[in-house]
Protein backbone atom coordinates (compact mmCIF):
# COMPACT_ATOMS: atom_id res chain seq x y z
CA UNK A 1 0.00 0.00 0.00
CA UNK A 2 1.05 3.61 -0.59
CA UNK A 3 2.20 5.54 2.50
CA UNK A 4 -0.75 7.97 2.06
CA UNK A 5 -3.33 5.15 2.17
CA UNK A 6 -1.54 3.49 5.09
CA UNK A 7 -1.72 6.69 7.13
CA UNK A 8 -5.43 7.10 6.37
CA UNK A 9 -6.21 3.48 7.30
CA UNK A 10 -4.27 3.82 10.55
CA UNK A 11 -6.11 7.05 11.38
CA UNK A 12 -9.53 5.44 10.87
CA UNK A 13 -8.50 2.39 12.90
CA UNK A 14 -7.16 4.56 15.70
CA UNK A 15 -10.39 6.58 15.70
CA UNK A 16 -12.61 3.53 16.24
CA UNK A 17 -10.26 2.22 18.91
CA UNK A 18 -10.57 5.56 20.69
CA UNK A 19 -14.38 5.32 20.57
CA UNK A 20 -14.07 2.34 22.90
CA UNK A 21 -11.89 4.23 25.31
CA UNK A 22 -13.16 5.96 28.42
CA UNK A 23 -14.67 9.35 27.48
CA UNK A 24 -12.59 12.23 28.60
CA UNK A 25 -9.24 10.45 28.21
CA UNK A 26 -6.58 12.52 26.52
CA UNK A 27 -4.33 11.05 23.88
CA UNK A 28 -1.26 13.16 23.17
CA UNK A 29 1.24 12.77 20.36
CA UNK A 30 3.73 14.71 18.29
CA UNK A 31 2.78 17.31 15.71
CA UNK A 32 2.33 14.76 12.94
CA UNK A 33 0.17 12.33 14.96
CA UNK A 34 -3.25 12.48 16.61
CA UNK A 35 -4.70 14.28 19.60
CA UNK A 36 -7.89 15.02 21.54
CA UNK A 37 -9.01 18.49 22.48
CA UNK A 38 -12.01 19.92 24.28
CA UNK A 39 -13.82 22.35 21.95
CA UNK A 40 -17.33 23.58 21.23
CA UNK A 41 -18.97 21.55 23.97
CA UNK A 42 -17.44 18.19 22.85
CA UNK A 43 -14.20 16.30 22.32
CA UNK A 44 -12.40 16.90 19.01
CA UNK A 45 -10.15 14.23 17.50
CA UNK A 46 -7.53 15.37 14.96
CA UNK A 47 -6.13 12.67 12.69
CA UNK A 48 -3.30 13.11 10.21
CA UNK A 49 -2.66 16.80 10.96
CA UNK A 50 0.66 18.44 10.25
CA UNK A 51 2.93 18.94 7.26
CA UNK A 52 6.17 17.46 6.00
CA UNK A 53 8.68 18.81 3.51
CA UNK A 54 6.40 21.76 2.68
CA UNK A 55 3.56 19.44 1.49
CA UNK A 56 0.37 19.72 3.54
CA UNK A 57 -1.24 16.43 4.44
CA UNK A 58 -5.03 15.81 4.60
CA UNK A 59 -6.68 16.48 7.93
CA UNK A 60 -9.64 14.54 9.32
CA UNK A 61 -11.42 16.21 12.26
CA UNK A 62 -13.88 14.19 14.34
CA UNK A 63 -16.01 15.95 16.95
CA UNK A 64 -17.70 13.80 19.63
CA UNK A 65 -20.48 14.94 22.00
CA UNK A 66 -21.15 13.00 25.21
CA UNK A 67 -24.11 12.84 27.59
CA UNK A 68 -23.52 13.57 31.31
CA UNK A 69 -23.41 9.80 31.85
CA UNK A 70 -20.56 9.47 29.36
CA UNK A 71 -22.57 8.09 26.42
CA UNK A 72 -21.62 9.22 22.92
CA UNK A 73 -24.52 11.23 21.48
CA UNK A 74 -23.21 12.57 18.15
CA UNK A 75 -20.15 12.25 15.93
CA UNK A 76 -19.19 14.90 13.35
CA UNK A 77 -16.58 14.45 10.62
CA UNK A 78 -15.10 17.69 9.30
CA UNK A 79 -18.16 19.61 10.47
CA UNK A 80 -20.72 17.16 8.99
CA UNK A 81 -22.90 14.92 11.17
CA UNK A 82 -21.58 11.40 10.78
CA UNK A 83 -23.65 9.51 13.35
CA UNK A 84 -26.19 10.31 16.09
CA UNK A 85 -28.14 8.30 18.62
CA UNK A 86 -31.75 8.77 19.82
CA UNK A 87 -32.22 11.45 22.45
CA UNK A 88 -29.08 13.26 21.45
CA UNK A 89 -30.84 16.56 20.67
CA UNK A 90 -28.82 19.58 19.62
CA UNK A 91 -25.62 20.70 21.24
CA UNK A 92 -26.10 23.46 23.79
CA UNK A 93 -24.32 26.62 22.86
CA UNK A 94 -23.28 29.08 25.50
CA UNK A 95 -25.06 32.32 24.62
CA UNK A 96 -22.71 35.20 23.99
CA UNK A 97 -22.28 37.60 26.85
CA UNK A 98 -24.57 40.60 26.44
CA UNK A 99 -22.74 43.60 25.09
CA UNK A 100 -23.48 46.97 26.62
CA UNK A 101 -25.34 49.25 24.27
CA UNK A 102 -23.20 52.17 23.13
CA UNK A 103 -23.72 55.27 25.20
CA UNK A 104 -23.52 58.71 23.64
CA UNK A 105 -20.46 60.69 24.57
CA UNK A 106 -21.26 63.36 27.07
CA UNK A 107 -21.53 66.71 25.46
CA UNK A 108 -20.82 69.99 27.17
CA UNK A 109 -23.97 71.91 28.12
CA UNK A 110 -24.16 75.19 26.18
CA UNK A 111 -23.92 78.20 28.45
CA UNK A 112 -25.82 81.40 27.66
CA UNK A 113 -23.45 84.19 26.72
CA UNK A 114 -22.83 86.51 29.63
CA UNK A 115 -22.12 89.41 27.30
CA UNK A 116 -19.10 91.69 27.47
CA UNK A 117 -18.44 93.05 30.93
CA UNK A 118 -20.92 90.78 32.66
CA UNK A 119 -18.07 89.62 34.93
CA UNK A 120 -18.24 85.87 34.30
CA UNK A 121 -21.93 85.57 33.51
CA UNK A 122 -24.66 86.25 36.02
CA UNK A 123 -24.06 88.95 38.60
CA UNK A 124 -25.12 88.01 42.10
CA UNK A 125 -27.90 90.22 43.42
CA UNK A 126 -29.41 91.38 40.13
CA UNK A 127 -32.90 90.50 38.97
CA UNK A 128 -33.33 88.83 35.57
CA UNK A 129 -34.44 92.14 34.00
CA UNK A 130 -31.52 94.05 35.50
CA UNK A 131 -29.05 91.39 34.37
CA UNK A 132 -30.43 91.45 30.85
CA UNK A 133 -30.25 95.24 30.63
CA UNK A 134 -26.61 95.25 31.78
CA UNK A 135 -25.80 92.76 29.02
CA UNK A 136 -27.57 94.83 26.35
CA UNK A 137 -25.81 98.03 27.45
CA UNK A 138 -22.38 96.39 27.33
CA UNK A 139 -23.12 94.77 23.98
CA UNK A 140 -23.79 98.24 22.55
CA UNK A 141 -20.52 99.56 24.02
CA UNK A 142 -18.60 96.60 22.60
CA UNK A 143 -19.81 97.48 19.10
CA UNK A 144 -17.94 100.78 19.40
CA UNK A 145 -14.83 99.37 21.07
CA UNK A 146 -15.72 100.82 24.48
CA UNK A 147 -14.83 99.15 27.76
CA UNK A 148 -17.75 97.35 29.47
CA UNK A 149 -19.39 98.98 32.46
CA UNK A 150 -18.91 97.23 35.79
CA UNK A 151 -21.92 96.79 38.00
CA UNK A 152 -21.80 98.82 41.23
CA UNK A 153 -24.25 97.20 43.66
CA UNK A 154 -24.53 100.36 45.80
CA UNK A 155 -25.54 102.21 42.66
CA UNK A 156 -28.02 99.42 41.88
CA UNK A 157 -29.65 100.01 45.27
CA UNK A 158 -29.99 103.75 44.57
CA UNK A 159 -31.44 103.10 41.08
CA UNK A 160 -34.04 100.72 42.56
CA UNK A 161 -35.05 103.30 45.15
CA UNK A 162 -35.48 105.90 42.40
CA UNK A 163 -37.62 103.51 40.32
CA UNK A 164 -39.74 102.59 43.36
CA UNK A 165 -40.19 106.27 44.20
CA UNK A 166 -41.43 106.97 40.65
CA UNK A 167 -43.99 104.15 40.88
CA UNK A 168 -45.25 105.08 44.34
CA UNK A 169 -45.45 108.85 43.66
CA UNK A 170 -46.72 108.44 40.11
CA UNK A 171 -44.23 110.68 38.30
CA UNK A 172 -41.73 110.35 35.45
CA UNK A 173 -38.87 112.79 35.88
CA UNK A 174 -35.15 112.99 36.65
CA UNK A 175 -36.03 115.18 39.63
CA UNK A 176 -37.59 113.22 42.52
CA UNK A 177 -39.94 114.92 45.00
CA UNK A 178 -38.28 112.70 47.62
CA UNK A 179 -34.57 112.65 46.70
CA UNK A 180 -34.08 115.65 44.39
CA UNK A 181 -31.86 115.39 41.31
CA UNK A 182 -30.00 112.16 40.45
CA UNK A 183 -26.70 113.77 41.53
CA UNK A 184 -28.13 114.91 44.86
CA UNK A 185 -29.56 111.43 45.43
CA UNK A 186 -26.21 109.74 44.71
CA UNK A 187 -24.49 112.02 47.23
CA UNK A 188 -27.18 111.31 49.85
CA UNK A 189 -26.32 107.58 49.60
CA UNK A 190 -22.55 108.10 49.63
CA UNK A 191 -21.87 107.46 45.93
CA UNK A 192 -18.65 109.23 44.85
CA UNK A 193 -18.07 110.19 41.22
CA UNK A 194 -16.26 112.62 38.93
CA UNK A 195 -18.93 112.43 36.23
CA UNK A 196 -22.44 110.95 36.36
CA UNK A 197 -25.59 110.45 34.32
CA UNK A 198 -29.07 108.93 34.49
CA UNK A 199 -31.42 107.29 31.96
CA UNK A 200 -35.13 106.63 32.62
CA UNK A 201 -37.54 104.43 30.66
CA UNK A 202 -41.07 103.13 31.08
CA UNK A 203 -41.84 99.98 29.10
CA UNK A 204 -43.37 96.49 29.41
CA UNK A 205 -40.04 94.67 28.78
CA UNK A 206 -36.28 95.10 28.86
CA UNK A 207 -35.95 94.88 25.09
CA UNK A 208 -38.53 97.61 24.45
CA UNK A 209 -36.97 99.89 27.07
CA UNK A 210 -33.45 99.36 25.69
CA UNK A 211 -34.53 100.05 22.11
CA UNK A 212 -36.30 103.25 23.16
CA UNK A 213 -33.17 104.47 24.95
CA UNK A 214 -30.92 103.67 21.98
CA UNK A 215 -33.31 105.55 19.65
CA UNK A 216 -32.91 108.71 21.78
CA UNK A 217 -29.68 110.63 21.13
CA UNK A 218 -29.32 111.89 24.72
CA UNK A 219 -29.90 108.49 26.33
CA UNK A 220 -27.72 106.78 23.72
CA UNK A 221 -24.91 109.23 24.55
CA UNK A 222 -25.00 108.13 28.20
CA UNK A 223 -24.86 104.43 27.27
CA UNK A 224 -21.88 105.05 24.93
CA UNK A 225 -20.08 107.61 27.09
CA UNK A 226 -16.41 106.49 27.37
CA UNK A 227 -16.02 108.46 30.62
CA UNK A 228 -18.47 106.18 32.46
CA UNK A 229 -16.96 103.06 34.03
CA UNK A 230 -19.71 101.83 36.39
CA UNK A 231 -23.45 101.37 36.19
CA UNK A 232 -26.36 100.64 38.50
CA UNK A 233 -29.68 99.51 37.02
CA UNK A 234 -32.95 99.26 38.92
CA UNK A 235 -36.15 97.74 37.52
CA UNK A 236 -39.46 97.94 39.40
CA UNK A 237 -42.83 96.69 38.20
CA UNK A 238 -45.74 99.11 38.21
CA UNK A 239 -46.98 102.35 36.64
CA UNK A 240 -48.96 102.74 33.44
CA UNK A 241 -45.90 101.60 31.45
CA UNK A 242 -45.71 98.18 33.09
CA UNK A 243 -42.18 98.61 34.45
CA UNK A 244 -39.88 101.49 35.34
CA UNK A 245 -36.21 101.26 34.32
CA UNK A 246 -33.54 103.47 35.93
CA UNK A 247 -29.93 103.50 34.70
CA UNK A 248 -27.35 105.40 36.76
CA UNK A 249 -23.82 105.87 35.40
CA UNK A 250 -20.66 107.11 37.11
CA UNK A 251 -17.06 107.57 36.12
Amino acid sequence: MRPKKIRKALSVLLFFLLLLAVPGAVLASDAGGCSWQSAGGGKVFFAGSGSSGGNSQPVSIYRLYYSPAGKILRIYLNGRLLQSWPGSGSPTQTPPAPQPSPQPSPQPVPQPPGGPGSESGKIQGLSADEQKMVELVNQERAKYGLAPLKVNMELVRVARLKAQDMVENNYFSHTSPTYGSPFEMMKQFGISYRTAGENLAGAPSVEVAHQSLMNSSGHRANILNPSFTQVGIGVVEGSAYGKIFVQMFIG
